[in-house]
């Protein structure tokens, strides 16, 4: 579950209520395009425990005069050059500010759940100089002291080195090492860490980050999530720390790939899109990565079904890309070369390679030195959890190609919201999770998790390598044998005007060892509670049981559970099932008529399974049980 104001595709409710399909799509600027769910399946469940902690401030208490809500919480942390500032992301190789987004920008991009993306500006002498020419010095800036340098002259070579240009589609293997160390890579040649590049929390003086930045994805009428800049010009916008998309490329190539459409995305759109690629009015040298944390359904496929559509991960650009699963590096595109492209089948376990087949993903674990333990099998065993890493990086100085296409499914995290005693979000509130003793104190070494909330009161938990935490692994960690299964929630830092609540005192129930349900031990004390949170999703035309076809964006829709998740947690299709029931009004005096419900007597539960009202329908016999829904 993700904070409120990032797209979701999936409905989210605490207590079985409604959700209006409709209003929720006004709220969000949600099209119906973001609504598809990657199975396509409307009668199976993913069923998620979540935490959702309400915390109402004590009585009385009142924001502070003239204070306001800012944006998403996501510190951008201050890398200064030789002017000791750092201009406008937008606006670094542009002489005017980046103009507001209006006509040509998409309004379906999305931010998946499970998924968390950085975005990384880097320099060689100042941010604002143009990059497509090398300093007499280039040991300062992004390169000073390292070994893999950003040029603008990178030496054409097939069997060079770490830092020559390929000069064709076939990447530099072996640039970096088989396992993160840290969750950073680390070089082959000399064990240099690549966390300068990658990790958000450390400052260097040729580097500006830019963490949990949204919308950068759509989502394709398969249920994948894609983006591709031959088609679709990404911008970065530092004032929402989100991308805009439009609804064309931008940028010519002035290399070998010819693609009119390249990704640079700290250039504004109406002033680089007719540019070539050496141009230099643009910003070569920046890095992605990608956290994805996902679940391996049965039989690889989205839905769990043998017949089902593959769990895949694609990837086509250049330069450096370093996929890693779990620690281990499954994809090797490392390198300044051409438009490389890597595809990697969780179906079969099989990895391709411009097309060409690498290995699988079990030969990377055993070739890295990590024990497999699905026998049998190239691929992940059914309903296990698991974290892909992306690193990209553009260090060379001609085209910027990024495709980017996946349907991995992801796993449900832990969030929180707070709002005050009438029920207005609090923002800026900083919250700590530890790991407690059987009293609830705690040691303070003994941090799990933090978060800050955001403009709608909410947060996501994340672990310090910025993964997002699971219920599920908080318990296996916290709460098997020898655990105490117990935690604290310490709000550490307070907005101004309110006061900070005592500490929340959360655990695991004994004797459910099958359920990864946290709840709140002093909620009359505190007046915060945990809850659980089912997830079901719901394509854009979901058929009823009588094969008849209905509208997303009508109605309400209603899901029931009818089965629990099993001890593995996993929430998988054939672990847990459910029923969506469209709800509409009905004319007065009339049942609703369908194979099971010809009666109009409910099935076990509170909702009849029933088909859209029809002038065909009885007339309801003032005896008859047929409660209305609306």
């Amino acid at each position: 579950m993700t904070p409120r104001s990032a797209p979701r595709r999936r409905y989210n409710s605490r207590h079985g209520g409604g959700v209006s399909a409709k209003t929720k799509r006004k709220v969000e600027s949600n099209t119906r395009k973001n609504l598809h769910t990657n199975g396509r399946r409307l009668w199976a469940l993913a069923l998620s425990v979540l935490l959702g902690v309400l915390l109402p401030v004590s009585i009385g208490a009142q924001p502070a005069t003239g204070e306001t809500a800012t944006g998403e919480t996501a510190a951008v942390l201050p890398a200064t050059g030789e002017s000791g500032t750092r201009p406008s992301a937008a606006s670094r190789k542009a002489d005017t500010a980046a103009p507001l987004a209006s006509d040509g920008v998409l309004t379906d991009a999305v931010s998946p759940v499970g998924t968390t993306i950085n975005l990384f500006d880097y320099w060689i002498t100042t941010q604002s100089a143009p990059d497509t020419t090398n300093p007499p010095d280039m040991d300062q800036g992004i390169n000073q002291g390292k070994l893999l340098q950003f040029t603008a002259a990178a030496p054409r070579n097939p069997n060079g080195g770490i830092n020559d240009y390929t000069g064709s589609a076939k990447p530099r293997t072996g640039i970096v090492q088989d396992l993160l160390q840290n969750n950073y890579p680390i070089l082959s040649q000399g064990n240099q860490s690549l966390n300068y590049l990658f990790d958000p929390t450390l400052a260097n003086p040729g580097k500006a980050s830019y963490p949990n930045v949204r919308d950068l994805l759509q989502i394709d009428d398969q249920g994948y999530y894609y983006y591709d800049s031959a088609l679709n010009f990404a911008q970065y916008d530092q004032g929402t720390n989100a991308f805009i998309l439009y609804d064309s490329p931008g940028v010519l190539s002035g290399g070998s790939s010819g693609q009119a459409g390249q990704f640079f995305p700290f250039n504004v759109y109406s002033q680089v899109k007719n540019l070539r690629s050496t141009s230099a009015a643009l910003n070569h040298y920046f890095g992605v990565t990608m956290t994805t944390r996902f679940v391996q359904q049965p039989n690889g496929t989205v839905d769990g079904t043998a017949g089902g559509t593959p769990v895949t991960y694609e990837f086509t650009g250049d330069d450096d890309v370093w996929v890693f699963i779990d620690n281990v590096l499954v994809g090797d595109l490392g390198g300044i070369h051409n438009a490389a492209s890597l595809k990697i089948d969780f179906q079969n376990g099989q990895v391709f390679i411009n097309g060409n087949p690498d290995g699988t993903i079990r030969d990377k674990f055993l070739a890295a030195g990590v024990p497999w333990t699905n026998t049998g099998s190239d691929t992940f065993a059914d309903d296990t959890y698991h974290t892909l890493k992306f690193f990209y990086l553009e260090r060379g100085n001609y085209d910027s190609n990024m495709k980017l296409k996946f349907n991995l499914v992801s796993i449900p995290q832990s969030d929180l919201i707070k709002v005050d005693q009438i029920g207005d979000p609090v923002p800026g509130a900083e919250f700590r999770l530890y790991y407690a003793n059987d009293d609830y104190s705690y040691d303070p070494q003994n941090l799990i998790a933090t978060g800050t909330t955001g403009a709608n009161g909410y947060f996501v938990f994340q672990n310090p390598d910025g993964t997002l935490l699971s219920l599920n692994n908080l318990k296996n960690e916290y709460g098997g044998p020898g655990q105490t299964g117990k935690f604290a929630l310490v709000e550490s830092v307070t907005p101004e005007g309110y006061r900070s609540p005592p500490q929340i005192d959360l655990y695991f129930p004994q004797g459910y060892d099958e359920l990864a349900t946290l709840l709140s031990a002093n909620p009359w004390d505190i007046g915060a509670y945990a809850s659980p949170v089912v997830t079901s999703t719901l394509p854009d035309s979901p058929e009823g049981l009588d094969g008849t076809t209905y509208s997303a964006d009508d109605g309400t829709y209603f899901a029931v559970v009818l089965k629990r998740q099993d001890a593995a947690g996993s929430g998988s299709s054939t672990k847990a099932s459910g029923i969506l029931f469209p709800a509409t009004p009905s004319p007065a005096g009339r049942c609703r008529t369908a194979p099971l419900c010809r009666t109009c007597s409910p099935p076990p539960g509170p909702i009849p399974i029933c088909s859209p009202w029809t002038a065909a329908a009885p007339t309801r016999p003032p005896s008859t049980t047929c409660p209305e829904i609306s």
